[in-house]
């Protein structure tokens, strides 16, 4: 994956990968609505995180994120404890660049 900051970040930096959740309906309408987005090809956490590993990065965690609307806004103090379940409009993998490549 190119874009993975490999050579940027200092021995065992971290990288903070953000991504729409394709699983997310909210997250999809929203993706076809901007013209930018309209041909996106949208990432799943697993195909985020198979990415992240292949560069080179350890996976630290994934975090589901904005679960509910304005609407349900009064239900967001649920949010901490669904973190693991995809269902927020996005998600976030922390991965750490791997020890490994760090050597070669």
């Amino acid at each position: 994956m190119s874009f993975l900051p490999t050579r940027e970040l200092v021995p065992s930096g971290y990288c903070a990968l953000w991504e729409n959740n394709p699983w997310n309906p909210g997250a999809r309408l929203v993706m076809r609505r901007i013209s930018f987005d309209r041909d996106a090809l949208m990432l799943s956490a697993r195909e985020a995180r198979h990415l992240l590993e292949a560069g080179g990065f350890e996976i630290v965690r994934t975090d589901h994120c904005f679960v509910f609307l304005r609407a349900l806004r009064f239900l967001r103090f649920f949010e901490p404890a669904l973190r693991g379940a995809p269902i927020g409009a996005q998600f976030r993998v922390l991965a750490r660049r791997s020890r490994l490549r760090e050597s070669a």
